[in-house]
């Protein structure tokens, strides 16, 4: 009974061989299958501009394809270059020997630059009586910055923005030519004395002294009135609250 039942056991256990003789067959025909495939498709792969993993990897790495191409940026345009923004200063500017810094408020209904602050600088321009401001950052709603290329005119549309002008140099003028009528006062009213060959020399007393001392003060103070007036550069102001138009030289994408 015993060998009877191991025989029995014995046949009904599967063969393990021949499964894996199966998976191994069923493994060959699959590659046999794809590389016949491979075969059939690699032509078509060339035309499309595919490349093979194994040419890929065989490349330096500054030759390989990025993984990402963009193609253009990702941000949009928001002002071609050329265009006018409308607004206002906010705050006074002083602007003497050195730039000044200036803010300006832009007005609503403008699309995305409603209602935005612009930092720009203030310097004296080359026209007399005239500021010139030029535009440096965009300032948003959040807080963050932008570069902005521009410059600022006036309402009529001439560059710059007329400014008041605070200078000294009318009082120079008027203390150069008082001292020199001073030193020329004080010249003639010495008393002259004529020598053999005719040639006249200021007396040598008290009073001339005096008098060619405070000619020679006079002519000194004169010369240096006119310089102060020749260097001197005004003081220009422009008050707050004046209407102003940016002029955008760049587009500007965000």
């Amino acid at each position: 009974m015993n060998s009877r039942l191991c025989f029995l056991i014995i046949t009904f256990i599967p063969s393990t061989n021949s499964r894996a003789d199966d998976y191994s067959a069923s493994v060959d025909a699959l590659k046999r299958n794809q590389a016949e495939l491979n075969q059939m498709i690699s032509p078509y792969k060339a035309l499309a501009g595919f490349k093979s993993p194994d040419s890929l990897s065989a490349l330096p790495d500054r030759e390989r394809p990025p993984v990402i191409k963009v193609h253009s940026s990702m941000s949009r345009l928001q002002a071609p270059a050329g265009k006018l923004l409308f607004g206002k200063t906010i705050n006074r500017l002083v602007v003497g020997g050195e730039a000044s810094p200036a803010i300006i408020q832009l007005r609503s209904n403008q699309g995305p630059f409603s209602d935005l602050r612009i930092l720009a600088q203030a310097s004296q321009s080359s026209t007399p009586g005239r500021l010139g401001i030029s535009v440096q950052k965009v300032i948003f709603r959040s807080g963050s910055a932008q570069p902005l290329q521009g410059i600022v005119l006036d309402q009529q549309g001439a560059s710059g923005v007329e400014a008041q002008v605070l200078s000294q140099k009318a009082l120079s003028i008027a203390g150069a030519l008082g001292s020199s009528f001073i030193s020329g006062l004080a010249a003639s009213q010495q008393s002259m004395t004529s020598n053999a060959f005719g040639f006249e020399s200021p007396t040598r007393n008290t009073r001339n002294s005096i008098l060619g001392g405070l000619a020679q003060t006079a002519a000194d103070q004169s010369k240096r009135f006119i310089e102060e007036a020749t260097e001197e550069r005004p003081i220009m102001i422009l008050e707050a609250g004046t209407q102003v138009t940016v002029f955008l030289q760049e587009e500007v994408r965000f």
